[in-house]
């Protein structure tokens, strides 16, 4: 391999992380598939914990994997680590959301050999003095499981606490349980003395673009591309969009899974 030198904002920058998805009426589309807006974050609600933890362990592994290349300095390695990260996306490619999108998860970071070559040789070379960045961002990375954690948490209780005792189900009754909510965890935060604040502010990339329809051979439609940085915020966006077309997670009355409930309906099961 050859020492090349590369910046530490490139080692990041053709990760997976950012994608696009559509949205039309009470639809979404992800790759090639369509949803009823809301079933993503139902599919994200319903994940097992035991998915998470290998997740939680297969990440750590890049990290101490990354961590022997610089220690090691040798081909052997950097095969390693290539290999764990190989690891990771193997089970990234199975989540939902990441399982609809056209990547090619036989090379996660880059698309050809030349390239892979090249972010390895830089990571490998990098000066020590960019290291303690890089390693900075790594050990962000390792902890998106528990961010992942925190988000369910915090929809979950909304869903039971605020959502469940609602009366109707239509999306001005979300509207008053999203309005509670939001209320208790500004109050909670100002007797917890908590600067943060709280919001659910992020960036996105909005077009709006022709298509086809999906249900009329010759119709077009305007449908709304929007690029999101990461999985929660599209995540939340998605949850958001579905109350206010009036879909939205519900626990099961009965297994204690969650299932979408559409617009105009009021079924526990």
């Amino acid at each position: 391999m050859k020492n090349e030198s590369l910046d530490t904002e490139d080692i990041f920058t053709d990760s997976v992380d950012a994608f696009t998805a559509l949205f039309y009426s009470d639809r979404i589309f992800v790759g090639e598939h369509e949803y009823p807006i809301g079933q993503c974050m139902v599919d994200i609600l319903n994940l097992e914990e035991r998915e998470l933890l290998r997740l939680d362990q297969s990440l750590l592994d890049v990290y101490h994997a990354i961590q022997s290349v610089w220690q090691e300095n040798t081909l052997e390695s950097v095969e390693r680590a290539q290999k764990k990260l190989q690891e990771v996306w193997l089970l990234v490619s199975a989540l939902p959301v990441y399982r609809d999108l056209n990547i090619d998860w036989s090379q996660p970071l880059f698309q050809n050999a030349d390239l892979l070559e090249t972010f390895w040789g830089g990571v490998r070379y990098l000066p020590s003095e960019a290291r303690a960045e890089v390693e900075m961002r790594l050990r962000g990375i390792v902890g998106i499981t528990e961010i992942l954690r925190v988000f369910r948490k915090q929809i979950s209780l909304m869903l039971d606490s605020y959502f469940e005792p609602l009366e109707r189900r239509n999306s001005e009754a979300y509207a008053v349980g999203v309005f509670q909510f939001y209320s208790d965890m500004m109050t909670a935060k100002v007797i917890n003395h908590d600067e943060e604040p709280f919001d659910h502010c992020f960036p996105l990339k909005v077009a709006f673009v022709p298509m086809m329809s999906p249900t009329g051979a010759d119709k077009i439609i305007l449908a709304e591309r929007t690029e999101f940085s990461g999985l929660i915020s599209f995540l939340e966006v998605e949850f958001y969009r579905g109350l206010a077309v009036g879909n939205v997670p519900r626990r099961c009355h009965n297994c204690g899974k969650y299932f979408l409930l559409t617009a105009g309906y009021n079924t526990c099961y």
